[in-house]
């Protein structure tokens, strides 16, 4: 990035030991204490000694900050079909069209176990719309699948 900027994010190791492999300028760095970070769930462990910063983080996790956050890092790597479901789990309830737009993405761009089609299924049937979510159940290879 110009100008000494940079950016972070927290991912999986998997993810950016992949990107890495493909030239990308990155720096994988590991966490030696804490807690991890997966946005379809989140835990604060009993006794953490910081539980105030703990709760702030959990709350900005499903923010708005958050959802740029992801956004920003789907324009580094658009392919990224993890971080795509991460993106559609954070819309659920805040905008379900983006949300399965968001699983649609994650289903296209290898999308282990095609969660993303099955997620995308979900909230089409919820929104009413049950043509597309048999087409999008369809799409994920599940065997439930009319």
């Amino acid at each position: 990035m110009a100008g000494g900027e940079f950016s972070v994010t927290v991912t999986i190791d998997m993810v950016a030991a992949r990107i890495k492999r493909q030239g990308a300028p990155v720096d994988i760095l590991l966490m030696s204490e804490g807690h991890g970070w997966e946005i379809d769930a989140f835990a604060i462990l009993k006794g953490t000694p910081h539980l105030a910063a703990a709760r702030a983080f959990a709350d900005w996790s499903a923010s708005d900050e958050a959802i740029r956050f992801y956004r920003r890092g789907l324009e580094l790597d658009p392919e990224d079909g993890l971080r795509w479901c991460e993106l559609g789990w954070l819309l659920r309830s805040r905008d379900p069209s983006a949300a399965i737009e968001a699983f649609l993405q994650c289903c296209q761009h290898g999308d282990p176990g095609a969660n993303g089609c099955y997620q995308a299924g979900q909230m089409a049937e919820r929104l009413g719309d049950r043509d597309a979510a048999i087409r999008y159940y369809r799409m994920s290879q599940w065997e439930g699948a009319l």
